[in-house]
C-alpha cells in the first residue's frame, strides 16, 4: 500500500504510541494513572508543556491552514476537512454520549492534592475525548502526510505527541482521554488524505493564482 510506505514513520510512531499506552490503561484505572504521572514535574517541565499545549489550539490549526491555502489549495480542503470534522466528532462524543466524565481536577477534588500549574485555567466537565489532542493529531498527522523530509515528519509526529501529553501533565486529560483522541484525530486524517491525494485540482496555492493573475 502506497500510502504506508511513503508514510512509515507516521505508522511506527502510531503504533509505539498506541502499543505502549494501551497496557496501562487496561491493566490500572485511569485515577492511578494519573496519579502515577502526575508526580513526575518539574519547573522546565510546567513552563514547557504550559505552551506546548497550544499546538493542539483552534488557532494553531487556522494558521496552519492559511499557509497551505497559500500553497496548495488541495492540502488546505484535506486539512479542513480532517481537522473540523474529528472536531465536530469530538465534541458530539463529549457533550452528548460522555458527558457525565469529569476533568482530572474535578475528579479528584477532595480526594487527592494534584500538582497544578499556576495560570493554567483549570476545566472541570467533558473529559473524554480530549478535544486538544484530536486537534492536534488530525493537524500533525496531516502535515506528515503532506511533508516530503523525514526529519520533519518526525518533527510534526513528536509535536502531535507532546501537546497530547501537556493534556496530562497540566491534569486536563486523563491518558485514556487523549488516547482516544489521538486515535480519532489520526484516523479522520488519515481518511482525508487518502480521500484527496488521488485528485488532480488545486495543485497550486493562492500564490500562484495571483501570480497568474498579474500576468493575465
Amino acid at each position: 500500500m502506497r500510502f504506508l510506505k511513503d508514510n512509515w514513520i507516521f505508522v511506527v510512531l502510531m503504533v509505539i504510541w498506541i502499543i505502549c499506552i494501551l497496557p496501562f490503561l487496561a491493566l490500572y484505572s485511569k485515577a492511578d494513572i494519573h496519579l502515577y504521572l502526575n508526580q513526575w514535574h518539574s519547573p522546565f517541565g510546567d513552563t514547557f508543556f504550559k505552551y506546548a499545549t497550544y499546538l493542539g489550539d483552534g488557532l494553531v490549526g487556522g494558521i496552519v491552514i492559511l499557509l497551505l491555502i497559500l500553497f496548495q489549495f488541495r492540502s488546505a480542503v484535506a486539512t479542513i476537512i480532517a481537522f473540523l470534522g474529528s472536531a465536530i466528532f469530538t465534541q458530539l462524543l463529549k457533550r452528548f454520549v460522555f458527558d457525565d466524565h469529569f476533568r482530572p481536577s474535578k475528579f479528584f477534588e477532595n480526594i487527592a492534592e494534584l500538582h497544578l500549574i499556576d495560570g493554567v485555567n483549570m476545566h472541570s466537565h467533558f473529559s473524554f475525548p480530549s478535544g486538544h489532542s484530536t486537534a492536534a493529531f488530525s493537524l500533525f498527522c496531516m502535515l506528515t502526510f503532506i511533508s516530503k523530509p523525514k526529519l520533519l515528519k518526525v518533527a510534526f509526529m513528536l509535536s502531535a505527541i507532546t501537546a497530547a501529553y501537556s493534556r496530562v501533565y497540566l491534569s486536563q486529560h486523563f491518558l485514556e482521554d487523549i488516547y482516544v483522541g489521538s486515535i480519532i484525530g489520526s484516523t479522520f486524517a488519515i481518511i482525508s488524505f487518502q480521500f484527496f491525494e488521488t485528485k488532480t485540482w488545486g495543485e497550486t496555492g493562492l500564490i500562484a493564482w495571483v501570480e497568474q493573475k498579474l500576468k493575465s
